[in-house]
């Protein structure tokens, strides 16, 4: 048994170095850019949405957070996973691109929304405790509650654009073309995760 084990994980090493050539983890400084612009930019439509008649007012420290979040997210992780889905399964075949799509909604659908939500309330201005464990433990249970609807709307947009995304966009446009997406979706994260904030201030 332990000697099959070992084939194994000799199996999946030697796959991961195979895979790490093309991959090769290329973040540009563009990227990183425009990773801060799309979620700055979301977070700016967002604030005008949550208030409609109340002129043009920006939370300054919000869209601070959120650009700063969007350059390590937007900018690392989000094109990081899909260059992992290419690498791993290159090509346009109908079994590959739909493995792609497995491997970019398993990822930034699940663990990339909650950690962009958690990371907007955790840096809020919000009324959640001052002492960070409490303030951890407070985010996590507000997030857990509105995770499942952004989860759901999640799959219910990203799923089908990843699908036309890898059968048909050209690999060097593929981020300009997230980017215009990922405007439109971080808007809505950002209103999501800025609800907890806002009730918590009109208590």
């Amino acid at each position: 048994m332990s000697c099959q084990m070992r084939r194994g994980f000799g199996a999946l090493a030697s796959l991961l170095v195979v895979q790490a050539v093309p991959l090769q983890l290329v973040i540009t400084p563009r990227q990183l850019t425009t990773g801060g612009a799309i979620f700055g930019l979301g977070d700016v439509v967002a604030q005008q949405i949550e208030r409609p008649s109340g002129g043009l007012k920006i939370e300054t420290r919000r869209l601070a957070v959120s650009a700063v979040l969007g350059t390590a997210y937007g900018g690392c992780f989000l094109p990081l996973t899909y260059q992992l889905a290419e690498a791993l399964f290159p090509g346009r075949t109908l079994q590959n691109v739909v493995l792609k799509v497995c491997v970019s909604c398993g990822i930034l659908s699940t663990a990339g929304n909650y950690f962009s939500m958690f990371c907007r309330r955790l840096c809020s201005s919000g009324d959640f405790p001052s002492d960070l464990s409490e303030r951890v433990a407070a985010v996590c249970a507000s997030v857990n509650a509105d995770y499942p609807s952004v989860l759901r709307h999640d799959l219910s947009l990203w799923p089908a654009y990843d699908l036309l995304c890898f059968s048909v966009c050209p690999v060097a446009l593929r981020a300009t073309v997230t980017a215009f997406v990922s405007v439109c979706w971080q808007t809505y994260v950002s209103v999501v995760a800025n609800q907890a904030a806002r009730a918590a201030k009109m208590v």
